[in-house]
């Protein structure tokens, strides 16, 4: 972040190097020194940095400010000398070479150049009353002009490092960046040190990636840098909350700064109560919002043209890593779950199912299979057709969905049959789960559209089996499921056999 700081230590600089002269000044001439007068400059002197330090002043910005208090202090410091023995004190020369180095370190314009020359006329005019004000003024040209080249230069030379400084720090932070394209997995991690490079990248205090959740209208925190984890894990954003909301609103960058920002977060997060500046882009997925890309400092200022393009870029490098998570995840379960209901496939059933089973042993705990299969399938199919025959799947995967824990495994074992893992559970609980997945798919008929007319009922048998009381092999876990299950059928269907 470019803050107008630099005009500030050029600012001390000349502060400094103006008492410590006027200080050797009044040892060397303590002899002629006026007290009184200089009492009076010196209180003065105080008084017009107060004036110009005051924030209603209506100057345009502060680095206006501070021009304004060293044009101040030049004719001040002028008359100063002019008390203590002006030109005939040897340390005058040197005293107004530091002082126009200083000022051309701050002023690097032909403005800067009239403010001085008028400043140095005044000052000429009254220490040499008895001698050509042309001639004194070229006379002592030469070394105001020197101390205002190696000014100006030491100026430039600071600004051009300062640029190849920044530049540096954005090509490593994109690189950085750009390294974590290619890593599919473990996106949350990536994003927590993406927030981190970007908040050292411009300088920032704290940074945060939120992601948009366009179904529920809430924008929440996914990483952040700067803010403690657990607080920015429960910032969730509602439409008219915060900078970010407005940036999805309005699909482009928002900056707030002072008492805006306070009035913005203060109803949101305390740690977000002491930003004094926010800067907030959106974070795009072919061409769509998902997002957004916050820095927050404390300390005030503004961000430069160049870290705004920066946030841009590393914005498009954040969406690039988004999109690619997306379409990891969109193979990853495509490996995993079947097409048609999004339940694991029979492929991922059986991986799931050993892990389960060697947990179960490892822990000493009970593991129930529900195997499922829909009752006369093939004759609904030949007489509703395969795609209502297929919605009927579809349907029913959401009841089976909806009837387990989040802790317990569903997959499509194949064609018209399911299966469930229901890890650490007791009969009781397991024979509850399969008679409501029994009772619930009998009122599936009415929530397919093609069937809403048609008197007719669908129904499923259920087979269970437990590890380890019916067997300790995986294979025999799912035949004994199985046959429990075609027994049902045999039965009439809609049953379950335990």
């Amino acid at each position: 972040m470019i803050r107008d700081l630099t005009h500030r230590k050029y600012y001390i600089i000349f502060k400094i190097t103006t008492f410590v002269m006027i200080a050797l000044l009044n040892i060397a001439t303590i002899k002629i020194w006026n007290y009184k007068m200089v009492g009076i400059l010196t209180t003065l002197f105080l008084a017009l940095n107060y004036i110009f330090g005051l924030q209603k002043v209506p100057i345009q910005s502060e680095q206006h400010r501070f021009k304004i208090k060293i044009i101040g202090n030049f004719l001040l410091v002028n008359i100063l000398l002019f008390y203590i023995g002006g030109y005939q004190n040897a340390s005058y020369a040197i005293f107004h070479f530091f002082i126009i180095l200083t000022a051309a370190m701050m002023y690097s314009s032909l403005g800067g150049l009239v403010i001085l020359g008028i400043c140095f006329t005044i000052a000429l005019k009254m220490v040499f009353t008895d001698t050509n004000i042309l001639n004194s003024f070229i006379i002592h040209s030469y070394v105001y002009g020197g101390a205002f080249v190696i000014g100006y230069f030491c100026r430039m030379e600071g600004i051009r490092k300062k640029k190849l400084d920044h530049k540096i720090r954005e090509l490593e932070g994109l690189y950085k960046i750009s390294k974590m394209i290619d890593r599919f997995p473990g996106t949350e991690e990536i994003l927590n040190n993406i927030t981190k490079i970007v908040a050292e990248t411009v300088n920032a205090e704290a940074c945060l990636i939120m992601l948009y959740d366009e179904e529920k209208d809430l924008l929440a925190a996914k990483a952040g840098y700067g803010v403690p984890k657990e607080a920015f894990q429960q910032m969730i954003f509602r439409q008219g909350e915060g900078i970010e909301r407005q940036v999805i609103e309005n699909k482009g960058r928002v900056t707030c700064k002072e008492e805006e920002c306070f009035h913005i977060y203060r109803n949101i997060s305390q740690d977000l109560w002491e930003i004094k500046t926010a800067t907030a882009i959106p974070l795009f997925l072919r061409n769509k919002i998902i997002g957004t890309l916050s820095v927050y400092d404390k300390k005030g200022g503004n961000y430069a043209l160049e870290d705004i393009e920066l946030l841009d870029m590393m914005g498009s490098r954040i969406g690039m890593i988004l999109e690619n998570d997306s379409l990891y995840k969109q193979l990853r379960n495509r490996a995993i779950q079947d097409g048609l209901t999004g339940l694991y496939n029979h492929k991922q059933f059986y991986e799931r199912l050993k892990v389960e089973i060697q947990a179960a042993k490892e822990k000493g705990y009970k593991l129930y299979l529900l195997m499922i299969d829909i009752d006369r399938f093939k004759a609904f199919n030949d007489r509703y057709g395969h795609l209502v025959g297929d919605k009927v799947l579809v349907q029913i995967a959401k009841i089976i969905k909806n009837s387990i824990r989040d802790t317990d495994y569903a997959a499509r074992y194949g064609g018209e049959e399911f299966a469930v893992i229901l890890p650490n559970t007791d009969y009781e609980t397991a024979a509850m789960v399969a008679d409501r997945i029994r009772d619930n798919v009998k009122k599936a008929a009415p929530a397919i559209e093609q069937l809403q007319k048609e008197q007719v009922e669908i129904t499923v048998s259920i087979g269970i089996a437990c590890y380890p009381n019916c067997t300790n092999d995986i294979t025999n876990l799912v035949d004994i499921a199985d046959i429990r299950m075609y027994k049902g059928k045999e039965m009439g269907g809609d049953r379950v056999i335990a």
